[in-house]
């Protein structure tokens, strides 16, 4: 079989991986199911920056009207109501890594370190990727294993602060475990908070979406027995084969599609699940490529770098992606995400 290969920083080779990195690392993250361009997305996604200078992205967010209308024959021109809107913002920053080995590591394993080296970053991205979006919408970062609270520093990622929910976004049950009726509040608060925090629409319904630690799942599948844990798992699998929310979900339960991801964030034995609707958070991402570097078809939101050294005996690989991630807020209060936090022991 014929393989076409490129060489080291052949402009086509730089190209070719940089887009296919985008593709495979976003490919890989959980929260891609959740992703889209329209306001009914729970996480918007924002390329205002592929091709336009600048690093802070601003996007409107449109509470919803409450007024009062007209009745009957009563003139409405000069009583309209107004749309109200609210400006947020998101900044973006370039983050890297890279792999690098001599000629000997190379001949003394059998794998191809380049290939391994690029799926490597790959996985890297798309760890950072997921970690760094449960932990804005949570609004704390974590202390185990999945934390990116190094990245963040003390003002966040590109400047993006972590902001903890108001008593509205926030259904507070520390020192207790995780069950059905922590979703049952969230429903309640989403529906009654101003601005309320708007379901995504899927085939005409509107649904809300819970992502959970696996611990929490624990907890909940415990809680409910097997019976009604049965038909939790059967109403995803019956109504949303079709609808990227649904891809891998764990059930469905009034009205809210359930998942389960390593990522959310836990300090010490408090999980903080997050219950999100439309426009819980944003994702932004701009151009990493050279202008002189991205050939026709425009750019790409990765960098890809092959390096020789030492006269060609030590090889190095480079990634880097330009973007942002936070939770919308308006007037400085979430609009799309309830923070759910309990407390659940590591199992023994």
């Amino acid at each position: 079989m014929a393989v076409t290969e490129f060489g080291t920083n052949d402009a086509q080779a730089v190209k070719r991986w940089s887009l296919q990195l985008f593709r495979e690392t976003l490919g890989k993250t959980y929260f891609k199911r959740f992703l889209g361009r329209g306001n009914d997305a729970i996480i918007k996604l924002l390329t205002d920056l592929n091709d336009a200078a600048g690093d802070v992205v601003k996007y409107d967010l449109r509470s919803q009207d409450r007024s009062n209308g007209v009745q009957g024959d009563t003139r409405l021109k000069g009583f309209e109501s107004a749309l109200t809107f609210n400006q947020d913002s998101v900044a973006i920053d370039q983050l890297r890594n890279a792999h690098a080995f001599r000629g000997m590591t190379q001949q003394r394993t059998v794998h191809d370190l380049r290939a391994e080296g690029r799926d490597s970053l790959s996985d890297w991205f798309a760890r950072i990727y997921d970690t760094m979006l449960f932990t804005y919408l949570a609004g704390v970062a974590g202390d185990g294993e999945e934390t990116v609270s190094g990245i963040l520093g003390a003002s966040g990622f590109a400047g993006n602060a972590l902001t903890a929910p108001d008593a509205a976004h926030l259904v507070n049950n520390t020192g207790s475990a995780f069950d059905l009726n922590d979703l049952d509040d969230a429903i309640a608060k989403a529906k009654v908070t101003n601005p309320r925090v708007k379901p995504t629409m899927v085939n005409g319904q509107p649904k809300y979406v819970a992502v959970l630690h696996p611990y929490s799942v624990r907890s909940m599948k415990t809680a409910t027995g097997n019976s009604q844990w049965t038909e939790i798992h059967q109403n995803a699998s019956e109504r949303g084969s079709s609808n990227p929310i649904y891809t891998g979900a764990l059930g469905e339960y009034n009205g809210v599609v359930l998942h389960e991801s390593e990522f959310i964030q836990r300090v010490g034995d408090v999980t903080h699940n997050v219950f999100l609707g439309a426009c819980a958070g944003v994702v932004s991402f701009g151009n990493a490529v050279k202008k002189t570097k991205r050939g026709a078809g425009g750019g790409s939101y990765f960098s890809y770098r092959e390096e020789d050294d030492d006269y060609g005996n030590e090889e190095g690989i480079a990634a880097g992606s330009v973007f942002g991630i936070k939770k919308a807020t308006f007037n400085s209060a979430d609009f799309g995400v309830i923070r759910l936090t309990n407390t659940e022991s590591a199992p023994t």
